[in-house]
């Protein structure tokens, strides 16, 4: 402890893991190897602002039974080579506005059943060259 400098500091003799609470409410934590967390019930993380995560690898998640993210205005999903949607049943789309795919080089849909196009009004299907039917 630092009466002068009006914070806690705890560290171990190498400095390769401490924690410092400062007297504005501020907690730094750091590890050299790993800090890991365990509760047998809930974890809670709450911010009044922002919550940050930085990996230089990889963000693992293992849900055991649903995963749900409510966002209140905008979400993004941007990736810099692939994105992939797997599920063991259905999957669906639903929006108050508009959906809307582009692709670059190409697009395809494909059914092992049957396939429905529905429209309330007009449907378009448009090509710069060629419709094969």
């Amino acid at each position: 402890m630092h009466n002068s400098e009006d914070l806690i500091y705890i560290a171990n003799a190498r400095g390769t893991a401490w924690i410092e609470m400062t007297s504005n409410g501020k907690i730094d934590i750091y590890a050299a190897d790993s800090v890991s967390v365990h509760s047998n019930q809930d974890l809670n993380f709450t911010a009044d602002r922002d919550i940050n995560f930085t990996a230089f690898q990889n963000v693992n998640f293992v849900v055991g039974n649903q995963m749900r993210t409510d966002v209140g205005n905008g979400y993004s999903l941007t990736a810099g080579d692939y994105i992939a949607s797997n599920a063991g049943g259905n999957i669906s789309e639903h929006a108050q506005g508009s959906i809307t795919n582009y692709a670059f080089s190409g697009w395809t849909a494909v059914s092992q059943t049957k396939m429905s196009l529905l429209a309330a009004n007009n449907l378009n299907i448009g090509s710069k060259a060629a419709i094969g039917i």
